[in-house]
């Protein structure tokens, strides 16, 4: 595999090497933001060019089929890969193995896979699958987009059944004597309870996060680092503050869409207060 042990950090786009390298104890990496900031190219490039494996997570065996079929006939490519390949000259392809269990490799020239896997790709729907192989060289499980868009059909359980992955892995990791797996997950701000938010514990964190306007937060009792990536931290590119961006100017979705927010939940009344002089009241 190769490695490239160079990343620039100040380039207007989000890395999650940085988190990695700032808070190196944590074990899940919570990250929200507007769309376009670059978490998933970020997710990808880092373990390539330090030279190590990850577990891609998609939510269906749909997702991981989409992903896998592509075999550079259209030109629209779905692998996450397609914009590093472009940026950097690299051929990565993907390879379905199973139903909804896939790998990434470099490949030749008529697509053949060269070289040992880059990284794999699964669907939480095939997690006994998964169970069942060593994937313990992944350092990381990368879920992206943890949180559903509007519609979207997900299991009730799918926050326990990531949780059992982790476990999973990070046993066969310990038992080889290697260090410990790391949980990243990806959102665009949509819902902040979700099966996964809750099944964490974590709602009532991020809904703080929010309503004080804290963007980084990290609990070193559960190591677990909070991100949230706004404008201020990284501020729209000029070609992006047009057409819908004016349309929609001050809106709760242009807050969810463009500012990261979680627009459709209400934090207005999430505050600090004392709780001097105050009697708790029941009635049964």
């Amino acid at each position: 595999m190769m490695i490239i042990d160079q990343e620039n950090y100040n380039d207007g786009y989000y890395h999650i090497g940085k988190d990695v390298e700032d808070y190196p104890d944590a074990v899940v990496y919570i990250v929200w933001s507007r769309r376009g900031p670059g978490k998933t190219y970020g997710s990808l490039w880092y373990p390539y060019r330090k030279g190590f494996k990850t577990l891609y997570m998609k939510r269906t065996n749909k997702d991981v089929k989409t992903i896998c079929e592509y075999s550079g006939d259209i030109d629209f490519d779905p692998s996450p890969w397609s914009p590093l390949n472009r940026d950097f000259g690299l051929n990565v392809r993907p390879k379905l193995l199973k139903d909804g269990i896939g790998a990434f490799y470099n490949a030749d020239q008529d697509g053949k896979p060269v070289g040992p896997v880059i990284n794999y790709v699964a669907s939480l729907n095939a997690l006994k699958t998964v169970k069942g192989m060593d994937m313990s060289q992944a350092e990381w499980i990368i879920f992206d987009e943890f949180v559903p868009l509007k519609g979207e059909v997900v299991k009730k359980d799918e926050g326990e059944m990531l949780l059992d992955l982790y476990e999973t892995v990070n046993r066969d990791r310990r038992k080889r004597g290697r260090p410990g797996l790391k949980l990243i997950l990806f959102a665009n701000a949509e819902e902040i309870s979700t099966h996964i938010t809750n099944a964490l514990e974590v709602v009532d964190t991020m809904a703080e996060m929010q309503a004080s306007g804290l963007n980084i937060f990290y609990d070193p009792e559960r190591r677990i680092l909070f991100h949230h990536i706004t404008d201020e931290e990284l501020p729209r590119k000029a070609e992006e503050l047009h057409d819908m961006y004016t349309v929609m100017k001050g809106t709760a979705w242009a807050d969810k869409a463009y500012g990261g927010q979680f627009a459709n939940n209400d934090f207005s009344a999430v505050k600090q207060l004392s709780m001097k002089h105050m009697r708790c009241l029941y009635h049964l």
